[in-house]
């Protein structure tokens, strides 16, 4: 009965937070639109804050959290330390951690989200992001900011999605792995800079000895990876059929098929901007970019980022590719989470016209499947946690009384 209860819980969190995501969307009012923000806020943080052991790696962050001034410095990054040791200062139980963590996770997404993507974003949040939260605890809060760093890049805020980079960087230093990204995304205009990062990818997928040549590269072992070479995690994945790596690919592959189609409908989108630009004065203009909360000196050619979106796209096929061959890179692969629920925004916002409806049906079943099948196979057994350790659910209020 507990696990109907669960399922029962965890559905109801995906359908409450897509009627919030569809309300801010349709919102009329900005205090209409905040209050059905907090609301989705409050959706997802209540149980994640309320839970207890829940996640595979619960009680590895309860004895972080107890012993952190023993813990090496060079495996806990400084935002995380610094807020374990403030709470342990002020004699705060790990409840407390977990209690900000949660904040630190879902408010970026909540607060940080356009409005105009937030219903297939919300979406693909729950579905592909959720329950994983649930366990990864520092990775989540670093995906959740890359996440809302990549929402001012698209909007040509570069600045701030450096920014934004570093802070999430600060809880989980695998952040940095996306700034090259920000660099050389204006070289993906050019078909030879696509060719080479395609050839590079399927070279990565299709190399025999790829995994070989990773675990002898002394870059690698000596980066926070290399410690788990010679242990558990570098044993070969077991996953099945494949018919769930490659689902979850689906989505990110399809993206990259229609990027070439975003930049032309940004570049007519631009090109109606700068017309209407020149038919303003100065005065119209500075009121225009104030509207829109789009500082002048900080905006960017937002052309130049539909880059950002492919080389993303394909870090992320990687990224579940070697984590189908090697335990080691599935903490990889969640780093790039971000990146289907970025594509699913876009599907929703500018390529749902371009696909039948049919097409956006199927990948909406498909990913509730998924989320089903993530439920199903994170029950927790006696003397055995499956998967993400999310079933049943119980509470604080279950362990004090």
């Amino acid at each position: 009965m507990e696990f109907l209860g669960s399922y029962i819980l965890y559905f109801t969190i995906l359908v409450l937070s897509v009627i919030c995501a569809y309300r801010i969307e349709q919102s009329e009012t900005e205090g209409e639109e905040r209050g059905f923000r907090i609301l989705l806020f409050l959706v997802l943080t209540v149980p994640a804050v309320l839970r207890y052991d829940i996640g595979t790696d619960y009680p590895h962050y309860v004895l972080i959290y107890d012993f952190i001034a023993d813990v090496n410095v060079e495996r806990v990054e400084w935002g995380y330390r610094f807020l374990c040791s403030l709470l342990n200062r002020i004699g705060a139980d790990s409840f407390w951690m977990f209690f900000v963590m949660s904040i630190l996770t879902y408010a970026p997404f909540c607060f940080g989200t356009p409005r105009s993507v937030m219903t297939g974003c919300t979406f693909m949040f729950v579905c592909a992001f959720y329950l994983n939260s649930y366990s990864l605890i520092r990775q989540a809060v670093a995906v959740s900011f890359l996440l809302y760093a990549s929402f001012r890049l698209l909007e040509g805020r570069g600045k701030r999605f450096l920014v934004y980079v570093v802070i999430a960087s600060l809880f989980h230093r695998s952040a940095l792995l996306v700034l090259p990204f920000y660099f050389i995304r204006k070289q993906m205009e050019k078909p030879w800079a696509i060719a080479c990062c395609c050839c590079a990818a399927f070279g990565v997928v299709l190399g025999a000895n790829v995994i070989e040549v990773l675990f002898s590269n002394q870059l690698f072992l000596e980066s926070s990876y290399g410690r788990y070479v010679d242990g558990d995690f570098a044993q070969e994945t077991e996953i099945g059929t494949g018919l769930g790596v490659l689902s979850r690919m689906a989505l990110p592959v399809l993206t990259l098929l229609f990027v070439r189609q975003l930049r032309e409908e940004d570049a007519e989108e631009e090109t109606e901007r700068e017309t209407d630009c020149i038919n303003e004065d100065r005065v119209g203009l500075s009121e225009r970019d104030e509207d829109t909360g789009v500082e002048s000196e900080d905006k960017e050619d937002k052309l130049e980022n539909t880059g950002y979106i492919f080389l993303v796209c394909i870090a992320y096929v990687v990224a579940m590719y070697l984590a189908s061959k090697v335990y080691i890179f599935n903490r990889l692969n969640d780093l790039f989470r971000f990146v289907p629920i970025l594509c699913m925004g876009l599907f929703f916002s500018k390529i749902y016209f371009r696909l039948k409806k049919t097409v956006l049906a199927g990948f909406i079943l498909l990913y509730v499947l998924l989320f089903a099948l993530d439920l199903v196979g994170s029950a927790k057994m006696v003397g055995f946690v499956g998967g993400l350790g999310v079933m049943p659910y119980q509470t604080i209020f279950d362990e004090l009384f």
